[in-house]
């Protein structure tokens, strides 16, 4: 897609993932509620926690150029939504009229593999449901470093991400005085999208001694395909999240991921 330099994708002994979407859109249907008892069952083994909701008014929305990790619900028709939980509700998969969300923490997430496992349903789904296309395919992955404010935490910085990133970072006076120092990156070609986002982060907090470190890739094509093909293409959108966490940290991060440091 955009051709970041590629590398073997690999497991790391150790991640800084913090929250893993995999969203997938199709043309709204009108019937969700009748076949909720069908897509219970087909998810049940993975997602045994079964809500459903109907959620009036306005919540945290992010705008089409990023896959949400929340969604706007403003009226009680179109607001219907199930909501599956796995047992240690580390994983959600929200099923609406018109998208399908997986959300998980750090913790409930090994690898892309184990999402395409929980997700292994999926085309039952959208055979008992009539999906033949889908029109969006998206993955974002949050990585938060955390580390405890020693010094100038622009130092921190330094040693995480890919040198070639902070090129005007040792041009900035006072720079232990920074709070946040977010770079953003927007690409668009064709129907693809990519959000990048790296730099330092201090919570306002008063007398906050945490700081971090944000990756956030946010990667996703809105071709129209068939919904069989719906984890080639998350397999290639994967891929190059790869590809692109891998050129944005240091060598002594890839280290740290792999248990070296």
């Amino acid at each position: 897609m955009f051709d970041f330099p590629h590398v073997e994708r690999k497991t790391f002994s150790r991640n800084f993932l913090r929250t893993i979407i995999f969203q997938v859109s199709y043309d709204e249907m009108t019937d969700l509620t009748e076949k909720k008892s069908a897509i219970t069952t087909i998810f049940k083994d993975k997602f045994p926690r079964v809500d459903d909701k109907i959620t009036n008014g306005i919540q945290i929305v992010i705008s089409n150029d990023k896959t949400p990790i929340t969604r706007n619900i403003q009226d009680s028709k179109t607001g219907m939504s199930l909501e599956f939980k796995s047992s240690d509700g580390q994983k959600v998969l929200s099923i609406e009229r018109s998208q399908l969300t997986y959300t998980s923490s750090n913790k409930g997430y090994t690898n892309f593999e184990s999402l395409v496992e929980d997700l292994s349903g999926i085309t039952e789904f959208f055979s008992l449901c009539g999906i033949d296309n889908v029109k969006k395919v998206a993955i974002r992955k949050i990585n938060s470093i955390d580390f405890k404010v020693g010094g100038n935490p622009t130092d921190t910085l330094a040693q995480l991400i890919s040198p070639d990133l902070l090129t005007n970072l040792y041009y900035i006076p006072n720079s232990n005085y920074i709070k946040q120092n977010i770079q953003t990156i927007n690409y668009q070609l064709e129907n693809h999208r990519l959000n990048v986002k790296y730099g330092l982060n201090i919570p306002p907090v008063p007398n906050s001694e945490i700081a971090q470190v944000i990756i956030d890739i946010d990667l996703f094509s809105t071709d129209k395909i068939e919904s069989n093909y719906v984890f080639m293409r998350a397999t290639e959108i994967n891929n190059e999240i790869f590809d692109i966490f891998n050129w944005t940290i240091s060598d002594n991060t890839k280290k740290i991921l792999d248990g070296q440091n």
